[in-house]
């Protein structure tokens, strides 16, 4: 444990440890994964972390109503919904945050990823009964969860929400 932390110069019992990873990164890693918040100072040195795992990134493309791509590198197991919502892509509203309690981040998921995504459960189709233009490839973004085997997933946002 020495080899990773120095000493502060202000007292001996207390250690700073000095890491590599950018600031919001480490915090958002350490809190996504249960552990308890880490401390201001370590979170401020920035860096690398030997007890924070590397995460697995895999393709993400949403089509804005308007045409414009968003390419985006996502976290398996995060939700399309929280990736549209944390890169600010407009169209996904996300009221409920995520509850499948509202049909305000509704995606037509591309004909070819239909398959590999699957179709809704019975509790995401009710609420797809809100959405606006319902299609055969509707989906609620939050409740595709980002996987390797949908690596390079493409969903299209519609015109409007419910």
């Amino acid at each position: 444990m020495r080899d990773h932390c120095r000493f502060s110069g202000r007292s001996r019992n207390r250690a700073s440890a000095r890491v590599d990873w950018p600031v919001d990164l480490l915090e958002e890693t350490a809190l996504n994964s249960g552990w308890p918040r880490l401390p201001r100072r370590l979170v401020l040195a920035g860096g690398s972390h030997p007890f924070i795992p590397e995460r697995e990134m895999t393709k993400l493309t949403i089509v804005a109503f308007d045409g414009t791509r968003h390419d985006l590198d996502v976290e398996n197991g995060s939700t399309v919904m929280e990736n549209a919502v944390r890169n600010s892509v407009p169209g996904i509203e996300a009221e409920c945050g995520g509850a499948c309690a509202c049909a305000t981040c509704h995606v037509y998921v591309d004909d070819a990823w239909s398959a590999a995504v699957g179709a809704p459960e019975a509790m995401e189709e009710d609420m797809l009964d809100f959405a606006y233009d319902v299609r055969p490839t509707s989906r609620l973004s939050c409740q595709i969860k980002m996987s390797e085997a949908l690596d390079g997933l493409i969903v299209h946002v519609p015109e409007r929400q419910a």
